[in-house]
């Protein structure tokens, strides 16, 4: 009787097994690496192809944009050119407004400030003697067909510097000095050019001829002052002007807010 005697180990069988795996292992990565590079080169292509679209695009945008230049630069440059000569053109004549401005003050009331805020609006900043002047010239303001609206926005006491002699004692102990009150106007006034019929725009309108009043508007505004105002008025920011009721020219002195105490 023969007897059959396995003489191979058995740990042979482990290691077939454990190549397998690894073999199993190693194709699965090849193939996981090997979709990746197939999604990253259809992605290359894709990012090439819209590159491509995105630089004819931009050439058909530029070729359409060079084309609208040269039909409308002409016709551009003469329209801001004609815009540019009419904005220059278009001033208003601040003389003729700072004259109806000065006819409404009280006795002693002065323009300390003038600003345009606007195109049709400015600010106004008066010097009164005593705080209801303000009001009263508000109420003229509105009364007034070149002003469309008018507002106060501001009104402040300024009391007046005592004068001393060389040792510091006061002049006239005896006299009481009365603050001066400064008030804040915010007016939008109207364009009478706009409304002047034949009158070009930016074209003063002549010295002397009055506007007339539109059909059916009553013009019955009665304001009691009666002042002379000097013809040749400065137009600066800094405007001060006095005016005397009683007709008689403005007194010397009167650009310093502080005068006539």
């Amino acid at each position: 009787m023969l007897v059959d005697i396995n003489l191979l180990p058995e740990r042979e069988r482990g290691a077939s097994k454990a190549l397998l795996v690894s073999l199993a292992f190693i194709a699965a990565a090849l193939l996981f690496w090997l979709t990746l590079f197939i999604m990253a080169e259809r992605n290359a292509d894709e990012a090439v192809r819209l590159n491509a679209q995105s630089e004819q695009i931009r050439g058909r945008q530029e070729e359409l944009r060079s084309v609208m230049t040269g039909t409308d630069t002409m016709a551009e440059r003469q329209q801001l050119e004609a815009t540019v000569e009419w904005a220059e053109s278009y001033r208003y004549p601040t003389a003729l407004l700072l004259r109806q401005l000065v006819s409404l003050l009280p006795l002693r009331g002065f323009i300390m400030d003038f600003t345009y805020t606007g195109p049709h609006t400015a600010e106004l900043d008066i010097q009164f003697d005593r705080y209801e002047q303000a009001a009263h010239y508000l109420a003229r303001l509105k009364a007034t067909e070149i002003i469309e609206t008018a507002a106060m926005t501001e009104v402040t006491a300024e009391p007046l510097e005592e004068e001393t002699d060389e040792e510091g004692n006061p002049d006239n102990p005896d006299e009481t000095l009365v603050p001066r009150y400064r008030a804040v106007y915010t007016i939008e006034f109207v364009d009478t050019r706009d409304d002047a019929e034949g009158t070009a725009v930016g074209e003063e309108p002549v010295e002397g001829e009055e506007e007339a009043p539109a059909e059916g508007e009553e013009t019955d505004v009665d304001v009691d002052v009666e002042q002379d105002v000097d013809q040749n008025q400065d137009v600066d920011v800094n405007v001060n002007t006095e005016t005397d009721p009683a007709g008689e020219q403005p007194e010397d002195g009167t650009a310093e807010g502080g005068d006539g105490q």
